[in-house]
C-alpha cells in the first residue's frame, strides 16, 4: 500500500532536476541572445559616435586675410595657447608686432613644426619656417561634427582630450564621483542613495553611474520600472567590460542633454559651452563648468536661462561637492562661488 505522505521516488527527482536544468538552459540562451542583441545596438550607436565629420584644414598662405578666416577663433577652437615667449611646444603660438609664431601639431602625416606668418593690413605676406620662406602652413582640422548627429539639435561633439579637466571634475562630484573605481554599478552609491532617500522621505538621489544613465539614454529608456533598472545595470556590466572609461565618458558627455536654446535641444558639454556661455569648452571657468554639471539631472530646472536663481544654488552645491572631494581648492571654491550666474 502506497501512502498518500510518502517521499518521492528517485525517478521524480531525476525528472525535476532535469526540468529544473532545461528551465537553467532557456534562460542562459536567452540571457546570451539578448545581452549580444543590447551590445549590438549599443556598438552601432558608438559607431555613429565616434565617426567624426572634420572641417577642411586651414591653409595659410600669402594673400589670406586672417580676420575672414578666423585665425584667432580656429587656434582658440582647436586649444592653442598664446604663450608670452616664442613657443616651444605643439599648440602654441605667439603674436608680435606684424607676425604670429605658431608650434603647428601637424596632421596628415605632416609632423609638429614651428612657422611664422608675417602680416600686413590683417593679410598674410610671407610664411616662413627657421627663417626660410615655405610658401604656405597648413592648420589642422577641426571637428564639425558626428554621424551621429540628429536633426533639431545643437550638437558639438568634442573630444575627451578636449575636456577641461575642471569639467570632468564638476561631471563626475555631481553624478559619479566613484566612475573610475566601479565596474559599471555602484553598490555603495545605490546603499548611499537609497538611505539618503530614505531619511527624505522623497526621491533626493538616484544611484545611477554614468555608465548606467548612458545605458538609460540609448538603450533602455526612461521608463521607472524595476525590470528597466535591472536591464540597466546588466547591460552596464557589459558594456564596462566592453569599453574602456575613457571612452564611456567621452560618449555620455557628448550625448548628455542639458536643456534647450529657441527651438533646439542642446546636447553634449560642447554644444552647451557654446550656448550658455559663448565659450569653447577649454575656456570655461569653475563656476561655469559646475553650472553645466548641476544641469544634468534636471537640465530645464536648472537652467541659468531659466532660473538663475535656482541654477546658482544648483551650482554652488556642486561646487561644495568638488572641493569635499578634494578636485577644488578652498580658495578657488569661495572665488567660484562669488561669481555671478550670467
Amino acid at each position: 500500500m502506497r501512502w498518500p505522505w510518502a517521499l518521492p521516488s528517485a525517478r521524480a527527482f531525476r525528472l525535476l532536476g532535469l526540468g529544473v536544468a532545461a528551465v537553467l538552459a532557456v534562460f542562459l540562451v536567452g540571457l546570451v541572445t539578448y545581452s549580444s542583441v543590447e551590445l549590438a545596438r549599443f556598438e552601432r550607436v558608438e559607431g555613429r559616435r565616434a565617426t567624426y565629420v572634420y572641417a577642411a584644414p586651414q591653409a595659410l598662405v600669402p594673400g589670406v586675410h586672417l580676420r575672414r578666416v578666423d585665425l584667432m577663433g580656429t587656434l582658440a577652437r582647436l586649444k592653442y595657447v598664446e604663450s608670452r615667449g616664442a613657443p616651444t611646444a605643439p599648440g602654441q603660438y605667439r603674436r608680435t608686432g606684424n607676425a604670429w609664431d605658431i608650434h603647428l601639431r601637424g596632421s596628415a602625416g605632416v609632423g609638429a613644426r614651428r612657422v611664422r606668418v608675417e602680416v600686413r593690413d590683417e593679410r598674410i605676406t610671407r610664411v616662413t619656417r627657421d627663417g626660410s620662406d615655405v610658401g604656405a602652413a597648413t592648420i589642422e582640422p577641426e571637428v564639425l561634427t558626428s554621424a551621429d548627429d540628429r536633426p533639431g539639435e545643437d550638437h558639438r561633439p568634442v573630444r575627451l582630450a578636449e575636456v577641461p579637466l575642471v569639467l570632468l571634475n564638476a561631471v563626475l562630484a555631481a553624478e559619479d564621483h566613484r566612475f573610475f573605481e566601479h565596474s559599471g554599478v555602484d553598490a555603495r552609491g545605490l546603499l548611499r542613495a537609497a538611505w539618503t532617500n530614505l531619511r527624505a522621505g522623497r526621491v533626493m538621489q538616484g544611484g545611477s553611474t554614468i555608465t548606467q544613465q548612458l545605458i538609460k539614454n540609448r538603450l533602455v529608456g526612461p521608463r521607472r520600472t524595476y525590470v528597466r533598472k535591472l536591464r540597466e545595470a546588466w547591460l552596464a556590466t557589459l558594456v564596462e567590460w566592453r569599453y574602456s572609461k575613457p571612452q564611456i565618458l567621452e560618449a555620455y558627455l557628448n550625448e548628455i542633454y542639458l536643456g534647450q536654446r529657441g527651438g533646439l535641444a542642446v546636447r553634449g558639454v560642447g554644444a552647451a559651452a557654446g550656448a550658455y556661455f559663448r565659450k569653447e569648452i577649454h575656456q570655461l571657468t569653475a563656476a561655469e563648468a559646475a553650472l553645466l554639471a548641476g544641469m544634468v539631472r534636471a537640465p530645464n530646472s536648472y537652467s541659468p536661462a531659466v532660473n538663475p536663481e535656482r541654477a546658482r544654488a544648483r551650482r554652488d552645491v556642486i561646487l561644495t561637492r568638488m572641493r569635499d572631494l578634494g578636485s577644488l581648492s578652498a580658495a578657488n571654491w569661495e572665488a567660484a562661488r562669488a561669481r555671478p550666474v550670467r
